[in-house]
This record gives structure tokens, sequence and C-alpha cells, in this order.
């Protein structure tokens, strides 16, 4: 398989799961600060990932690349990171993007990118 086809079966999951529309994603977009993925939905796409393609997920650090989703009942968490993007504290301490998972695809094997 090559890294468009996984590129555009990870954007179909995306879809798929979140609603998100495959137009949209592109393969730099960092899964948590650009698609908004985090927290139990981080979860669903890895374990999603993990089922259709029996990769190895035990290298891969959660807590590094994705924050807590928190309490937000009225969305203002969500609202004032749209809004103020940059000025907001990055949720996780590392950034995580499709090329990634198609990397990831395609090794078998979570290895961490270079800084």
């Amino acid at each position: 398989m090559n890294k468009e086809n996984i590129a555009n079966e990870i954007k179909e999951i995306i879809h798929s799961k979140f609603g998100l529309d495959t137009n949209e994603i592109t393969e730099d977009c960092r899964i948590e600060e650009d698609l908004d993925i985090t927290g139990v939905q981080a979860e669903i796409l890895l374990e999603t990932l993990v089922d259709n393609y029996k990769i190895d997920l035990s290298g891969f650090k959660f807590a590094r690349y994705f924050g807590e989703e928190g309490f937000d009942p009225l969305g203002i968490r969500f609202l004032l990171h749209k809004i103020f993007r940059k000025l907001i504290t990055k949720r996780s301490s590392h950034e995580l993007t499709i090329v990634d998972l198609i990397n990831w695809i395609e090794r078998g094997h979570w290895v961490d990118p270079p800084s």
C-alpha cells in the first residue's frame, strides 16, 4: 500500500469517526492542534488504526502527543482555542501529524519523529 492510499484511508477514518471534511485534512495537519482530535477521540482514532492496520501501539506515549479533554460543557475552551489558537498554551508537548500516522502504518511500529 502506498502513502497516498494510506493518507486517503486515514482521511476517510477521520471523516467517518468525527465528521471532518476530507478536503480539509492534509498530510501536514496536526491531529490535536489542527483537527481538534484529543482525549477520547484520539483514543478512538488510534484504536481504529491499530484494528485496521495491525500496527504496534506499545512504543507510543499517548500523553506526549495528546492533552486531556477536561470538562467543558459549554464549549468555551474549544471556542477560545479556535479564536486564540496561538495565544493559548499548547495542549500537548509534541505534535502528531497525518504524516506521522502514515509512517507508523508503513513501519508497523511507532518511532518518535525527530524534534
